[in-house]
């Protein structure tokens, strides 16, 4: 009887005992598919401990503090001299809109005036607006200030959606970038529709 042996397992494969060898084969690649299947889920638990720590450390004081930057850059190049200027273009308009809304109107029918619908816009930035302008009274102050809050979301979501892509440095430039974008800061001077219509989209983004 010629006899051979496999050089790993050291099992003779001759006769009957073909059957404990290949059982014995089929053990160790049982053993062997466990072993591989432990280390792919280790693996798989160690991206994700490392996602975790790096949300972690995105929820530090530290961290949030540099989120801040962009955001203090913003109020800086937007709140000296908000009072400045008057209503022009289509601030008044949606300022009458957004009043009336409030007033004297309904919140599901804009109104130019009594006499004139005012289906051009969605009514949702007329509630805001409207909103604080009959809290706080009509001025240049309380009619630009609902922009400066939609620009600061506008900036927060773009940061947190750069956040999901890249690192936190990268993020934080970014909102650097777009707080000193001319025409980004410029449209808080006046009642900015697309503002928040950025808003939720960027808030969307985010999701």
């Amino acid at each position: 009887i010629v006899r051979d042996y496999d050089v790993d397992l050291k099992i003779p494969v001759s006769g009957f005992e073909a059957l404990s060898a290949m059982e014995s084969v089929r053990t160790s690649m049982k053993m062997r598919a466990g072993q591989w299947e432990r280390r792919s889920s280790l693996r798989h638990q160690d991206r994700h401990t490392i996602s975790l720590a790096s949300q972690l450390r995105d929820a530090m004081p530290g961290s949030l503090k540099s989120y801040l930057i962009p955001i203090l850059i913003l109020l800086a190049v937007t709140l000296p001299h908000l009072d400045q200027g008057d209503f022009r273009r289509d601030t008044v308009r949606y300022a009458a809109v957004g009043l009336h809304m409030w007033k004297d109107g309904s919140l599901l029918v804009p109104q130019l005036n009594p006499e004139k619908l005012y289906f051009n816009k969605p009514p949702m930035a007329f509630w805001i607006y409207g909103f604080f302008l009959k809290i706080f009274g009509a001025n240049l102050v309380t009619a630009r200030f609902p922009s400066i809050l939609a620009a600061i979301g506008v900036l927060a979501f773009s940061m947190l959606s750069v956040r999901n892509l890249a690192s936190r440095r990268e993020a934080v430039v970014s909102g650097i970038v777009l707080a000193l974008t001319y025409e980004f800061f410029r449209r808080t001077r006046e009642i900015s529709l697309d503002f928040w219509q950025l808003f939720f989209v960027m808030l969307a983004v985010w999701l």
